[in-house]
């Protein structure tokens, strides 16, 4: 199905969108986000803030983009998670600043992609922020709290 037999009212853009390609784009940038959350080098980091508890951890890494935000913040943006589980990150904002959460995301990030030998040259960098920049500027935030909270944010060199 194309996005194209959809009256106009009901989509943006200028040209027919392939819902296969969607979902591709989609599988891949989830993989590429989602790896941080499971890898050695996130726990190593939370460690090194203070929470070894993996739930709390995952979540201060999740949403740091929102800032120092209650708990309750935290589950309204993550609604399909578990009350209890989102309660028992309450006091990782004590234990470090949101501004410290994201720095040990990226840390741990390119800690884990050279431990697997992954080499990202300036070039590959470039070329990458020139194919998603324009797509982050140009996106639709409406409903999509962390999204906008993590669009909002510089990153890092």
């Amino acid at each position: 199905m194309h996005l194209d037999a959809l009256s106009g009212s009901s989509r943006s853009g200028d040209g027919p969108v392939d819902l296969d390609a969607v979902r591709h784009v989609s599988r891949a940038v989830s993989a590429a986000h989602q790896f941080i959350y499971f890898v050695p080098e996130s726990a190593e980091e939370a460690a090194g803030l203070g929470v070894t508890d993996r739930g709390p951890a995952y979540l201060a890494f999740r949403s740091a983009a929102m800032g120092a935000v209650p708990w309750q913040v935290t589950l309204a943006a993550f609604y399909n998670f578990s009350p209890r589980a989102v309660r028992a990150m309450a006091g990782v904002w004590d234990a470090a600043p949101p501004e410290r959460w994201q720095a040990a995301r990226f840390l741990a990030a390119g800690r884990a992609m050279r431990r697997v030998d992954v080499q990202l040259t300036e070039g590959h960098l470039a070329e990458a922020r020139s194919l998603i920049d324009p797509v982050v500027a140009g996106a639709d935030f409406a409903g999509k709290v962390l999204a906008a909270a993590n669009a909002s944010l510089e990153l890092p060199p």
